[in-house]
């Protein structure tokens, strides 16, 4: 390696060199992030007021489409049309929903259930960096009043408080009808993503495990996309929100319909940029994304999760970082348009801080100075030492909390926080896969299939054939084999037989094959149900006798055969589990002595007020001599088994 000097050769010296190199660049990517208590205390500040200032800005038009009130004038408009009442919100006022009547007090902010659940979860964690599920279950019941609770989160109140289930079920698509779908957890758990500065895993993490009191599946992902950017705002180098959507978007599991309706928003934001340089089709960007998410008749109602997260992230996108541009697209963009500017709106809080958004109010011509300095939390929480907060006492909790996370993330706090560098430890991204395993049907259904044969589905009701329709996922009869048997990620509703009729009827789902076959067991994934009440029902206990359902469900089933040109049902039939009208989703599996046939199905009494059913999935599954029979023919195997049965 010595040059005839005895020194070092060139290429052993340009060796070492790029050792060194790579050094400092590792060193310069990998380094420590710094903030001053100070500056992350106005980061707090802005989030915190920016997320009530959103809040009160869509009080007036929360789930209108169309605008009768602007502020206390008459007027007949669009909602994308909407002009935010500042001058009201910036004294702690807000005109009511849909009326010209002003409300508010000029003293206080009076939170609602978004900004009271994340009070009080950041309360509950200043000691402690996460709650067990045990501690969260006792969170809900010893401080959390049914009094301003609503859809996801009303449901999962009464699965705590009056059924007895844990935080880790409250949540579950088993249990809550609305957790599945609902804008809850998205709207109710953002700041956790403060708490946690530059370590969005975390945020993530917290958002699941809160989050997950009342939602599961992709609407839950919403919520650990907003908390990851909530975590990220603070300590960007660069204050981009582009760059902002997509560190958040890390968490986001692939395969997850949230994923693709902010990836959608993305690219409608992206395709009117590069048009002509300039966002000028912010309305037909909004228009897009809620027919994207309402695509196969998927619009419930306008507090579902999907069509939501799509506005509020076109919020964030066309906003640019401005508070007040970001806060009116919000609230313009309609559905829930209290909650999404309030996330919105907190975001940009949360990378600029309170002293630069109240600035850009000054400057736009706005009196900020009678801004309320109280927060009460009394609409939801209970139990805690006091209602009302001065935002002083409420920043120091936050803080506090802030404190406990960077600590537990291996930083270092005091007038300066030092937290780990980016993308490692608890900012270390793992992005999950929920996509449909892809592997098509499941079982007989599919074993027939890949022999070349035939499978018609075939729904009746009252022994009458209904009408399938494969442009809507309800109506949908394919997708009962399609062999996707978990909806929680994907964005798609179970199939159902509802028309609003009050008529007692039965139901029938029949699979036809090509072929005589053998059957001793079959799996019912079964679907979801309407609340009686339209919207309202949504936050009723629809297990009390005065909220009984639409329908959703059976009362009661048997199974059939077709078999020598007539239906035959069968013998010796076992249930897995009961059929349980308030427990969703259930996946029944039902036995039965083996019989032959070319056609099977499951009929029975259709529940609720207007009675229907809803099935997600059926599965036939084969017994060994079924497949043994597929395999080599079958025809004397089956002839076998005739005979026995005629004996």
């Amino acid at each position: 390696m010595c040059d005839n000097r005895g020194g070092f050769s060139m290429y052993t010296r340009l060796y070492f060199l790029s050792i060194v190199i790579v050094m400092v660049l590792c060193n310069a990517t990998l380094a420590d992030r710094y903030i001053s208590a100070d500056e992350y205390r106005d980061k707090l500040k802005g989030m915190w007021l920016g997320q009530l200032l959103g809040n009160y800005a869509g009080r007036q038009v929360e789930g209108r489409e169309t605008v009768l009130w602007e502020g206390p004038n008459a007027v007949n408009k669009s909602i994308t049309d909407y002009q935010v009442q500042w001058d009201a919100i910036l004294t702690g006022r807000y005109y009511k929903n849909n009326t010209g009547t002003i409300a508010g007090d000029t003293t206080k902010w009076l939170g609602d259930d978004d900004t009271c659940l994340e009070f009080l979860y950041a309360y509950s964690l200043q000691n402690q960096t996460s709650l067990d599920v045990t501690e969260r279950t006792s969170l809900w019941k010893d401080h959390v009043s049914s009094s301003g609770l609503y859809i996801a989160n009303k449901q999962a109140w009464y699965q705590i408080n009056h059924h007895g289930r844990s935080a880790d079920q409250s949540g579950s698509i088993r249990y809550n009808m609305n957790a599945g779908w609902a804008i809850d957890s998205q709207i109710t758990t953002e700041s956790l993503g403060a708490i946690a500065p530059g370590m969005r895993q975390q945020a993530a993490n917290l958002a699941r495990d809160f989050g997950g009191i009342t939602n599961s599946g992709y609407s839950l992902h919403a919520a650990q996309f907003y908390a990851a950017m909530y975590a990220e705002a603070p300590l960007m180098p660069v204050q981009n929100v582009e760059t902002l959507v997509n560190k958040g978007l890390e968490v986001v599991p692939k395969g997850s319909w949230a994923r693709e309706i902010i990836s959608k928003a993305q690219q409608l934001y992206q395709a009117d940029l590069d048009n002509d340089g300039i966002l000028n089709d912010w309305l037909g960007s909004r228009n897009a994304i809620i027919s994207f998410a309402h695509q196969r008749g998927r619009d419930r109602i306008w507090v579902e999760s999907s069509s939501n997260l799509g506005l509020t992230t076109l919020a964030i996108l066309y906003g640019q970082g401005s508070f007040k541009k970001t806060v009116e697209y919000g609230v313009r963009g309609g559905k829930d348009s209290d909650c999404n500017p309030a996330t919105a709106g907190g975001l940009i809080g949360m990378m600029k801080g309170a002293t630069a958004i109240l600035a850009e109010l000054e400057a736009a011509g706005l009196d900020v100075s009678a801004i309320p300095q109280i927060y009460n939390d009394s609409s939801t929480v209970y139990g805690l030492p006091k209602s009302d907060w001065t935002i002083d006492e409420v920043l120091d909790i936050f803080q506090t909390a802030a404190e406990k996370q960077i600590l537990n993330g291996g930083g270092s706090i005091g007038t300066m926080y030092t937290i780990g560098d980016a993308g490692t430890g608890l900012d270390m991204v793992i992005t999950g896969d929920v996509s449909d395993p892809g592997g098509g049907p499941d079982g007989l259904v599919g074993q027939v299939l890949a022999l070349g044969g035939q499978v018609n589905v075939v729904v009746t009701r009252n022994g009458i054939p209904i009408t399938d329709d494969n442009t809507k996922d309800r109506t949908d009869q394919s997708r009962l084999i399609d062999g996707v048997v978990d909806l929680r990620y994907n964005g798609v509703l179970p199939f159902d037989t509802y028309n609003g009729s009050t008529d007692a009827r039965t139901d029938g789902y029949e699979l036809h094959f090509d072929r005589e076959l053998l059957f001793n067991k079959l799996i019912l994934y079964e679907g979801d149900i309407r609340p009686s009440g339209g919207g309202g029902g949504l936050s009723y206990d629809p297990s009390h006798p005065d909220h009984e359902p639409y329908g959703g469900y059976f009362t009661d089933l048997i199974v059939e055969v077709f078999q020598n040109g007539e239906w035959v049902e069968v013998n010796g039939l076992s249930l897995s589990e009961p059929l349980d009208p308030y427990t969703y989703f259930q996946t029944i599996e039902l036995s039965f002595d083996p019989i032959t046939g070319e056609a099977i199905r499951v009929v029975g009494t259709a529940g609720g007020q207007r009675p229907y059913t809803s099935l997600t999935e059926i599965v036939v599954l084969p017994e060994p001599a079924t497949v043994a029979m597929l395999a080599f023919g079958g025809c004397l195997l089956l002839g076998r088994r005739r005979n026995r049965q005629r004996r």
